[in-house]
């Protein structure tokens, strides 16, 4: 969205609109992913007697790792990346899976007429 917006506020032509495009998809996600980071974040500060129940932990669960709650809420927000990157490798995976497992059923559903119509004309073109 920021891409488009930026994109079609210039005059430049559509050069400078493709390329306003990329760069917000190549940098929006530091724009992104620190703001959600810092809502995940404190969402954990404010729910943290009901994680510490849920997980079977102490109240002061935030302190495990470290010293003081704001080392734990630190920690917290750093890990919050590397969360961000496998749900993003994990989605990618399975977007890939997907269109491959709907070309194969195309395929396999596609009428042998068609099929064979198909390869008749792939041979007049590459006799």
């Amino acid at each position: 969205t920021l891409g488009r917006v930026l994109g079609d506020s210039t005059d430049e032509g559509l050069d400078a609109r493709t390329s306003y495009q990329f760069l917000a998809a190549f940098f929006g996600s530091m724009l992104v992913w620190p703001v959600v980071a810092g809502a995940w974040t404190a969402l954990a500060w404010y729910n943290r007697a009901a994680v510490a129940e849920l997980a079977g932990w102490e109240a002061d669960w935030l302190e495990l790792v470290a010293s003081s709650s704001m080392s734990g809420l630190t920690a917290v927000y750093l890990l919050c990346f590397p969360v961000f990157w496998m749900s993003g490798k994990a989605f990618a995976a399975a977007w890939d899976v997907w269109v491959d497992t709907k070309k194969a059923w195309t395929r396999v559903r596609f009428p042998k007429e068609e099929k064979a119509r198909l390869e008749r004309l792939l041979t007049e073109l590459n006799p």
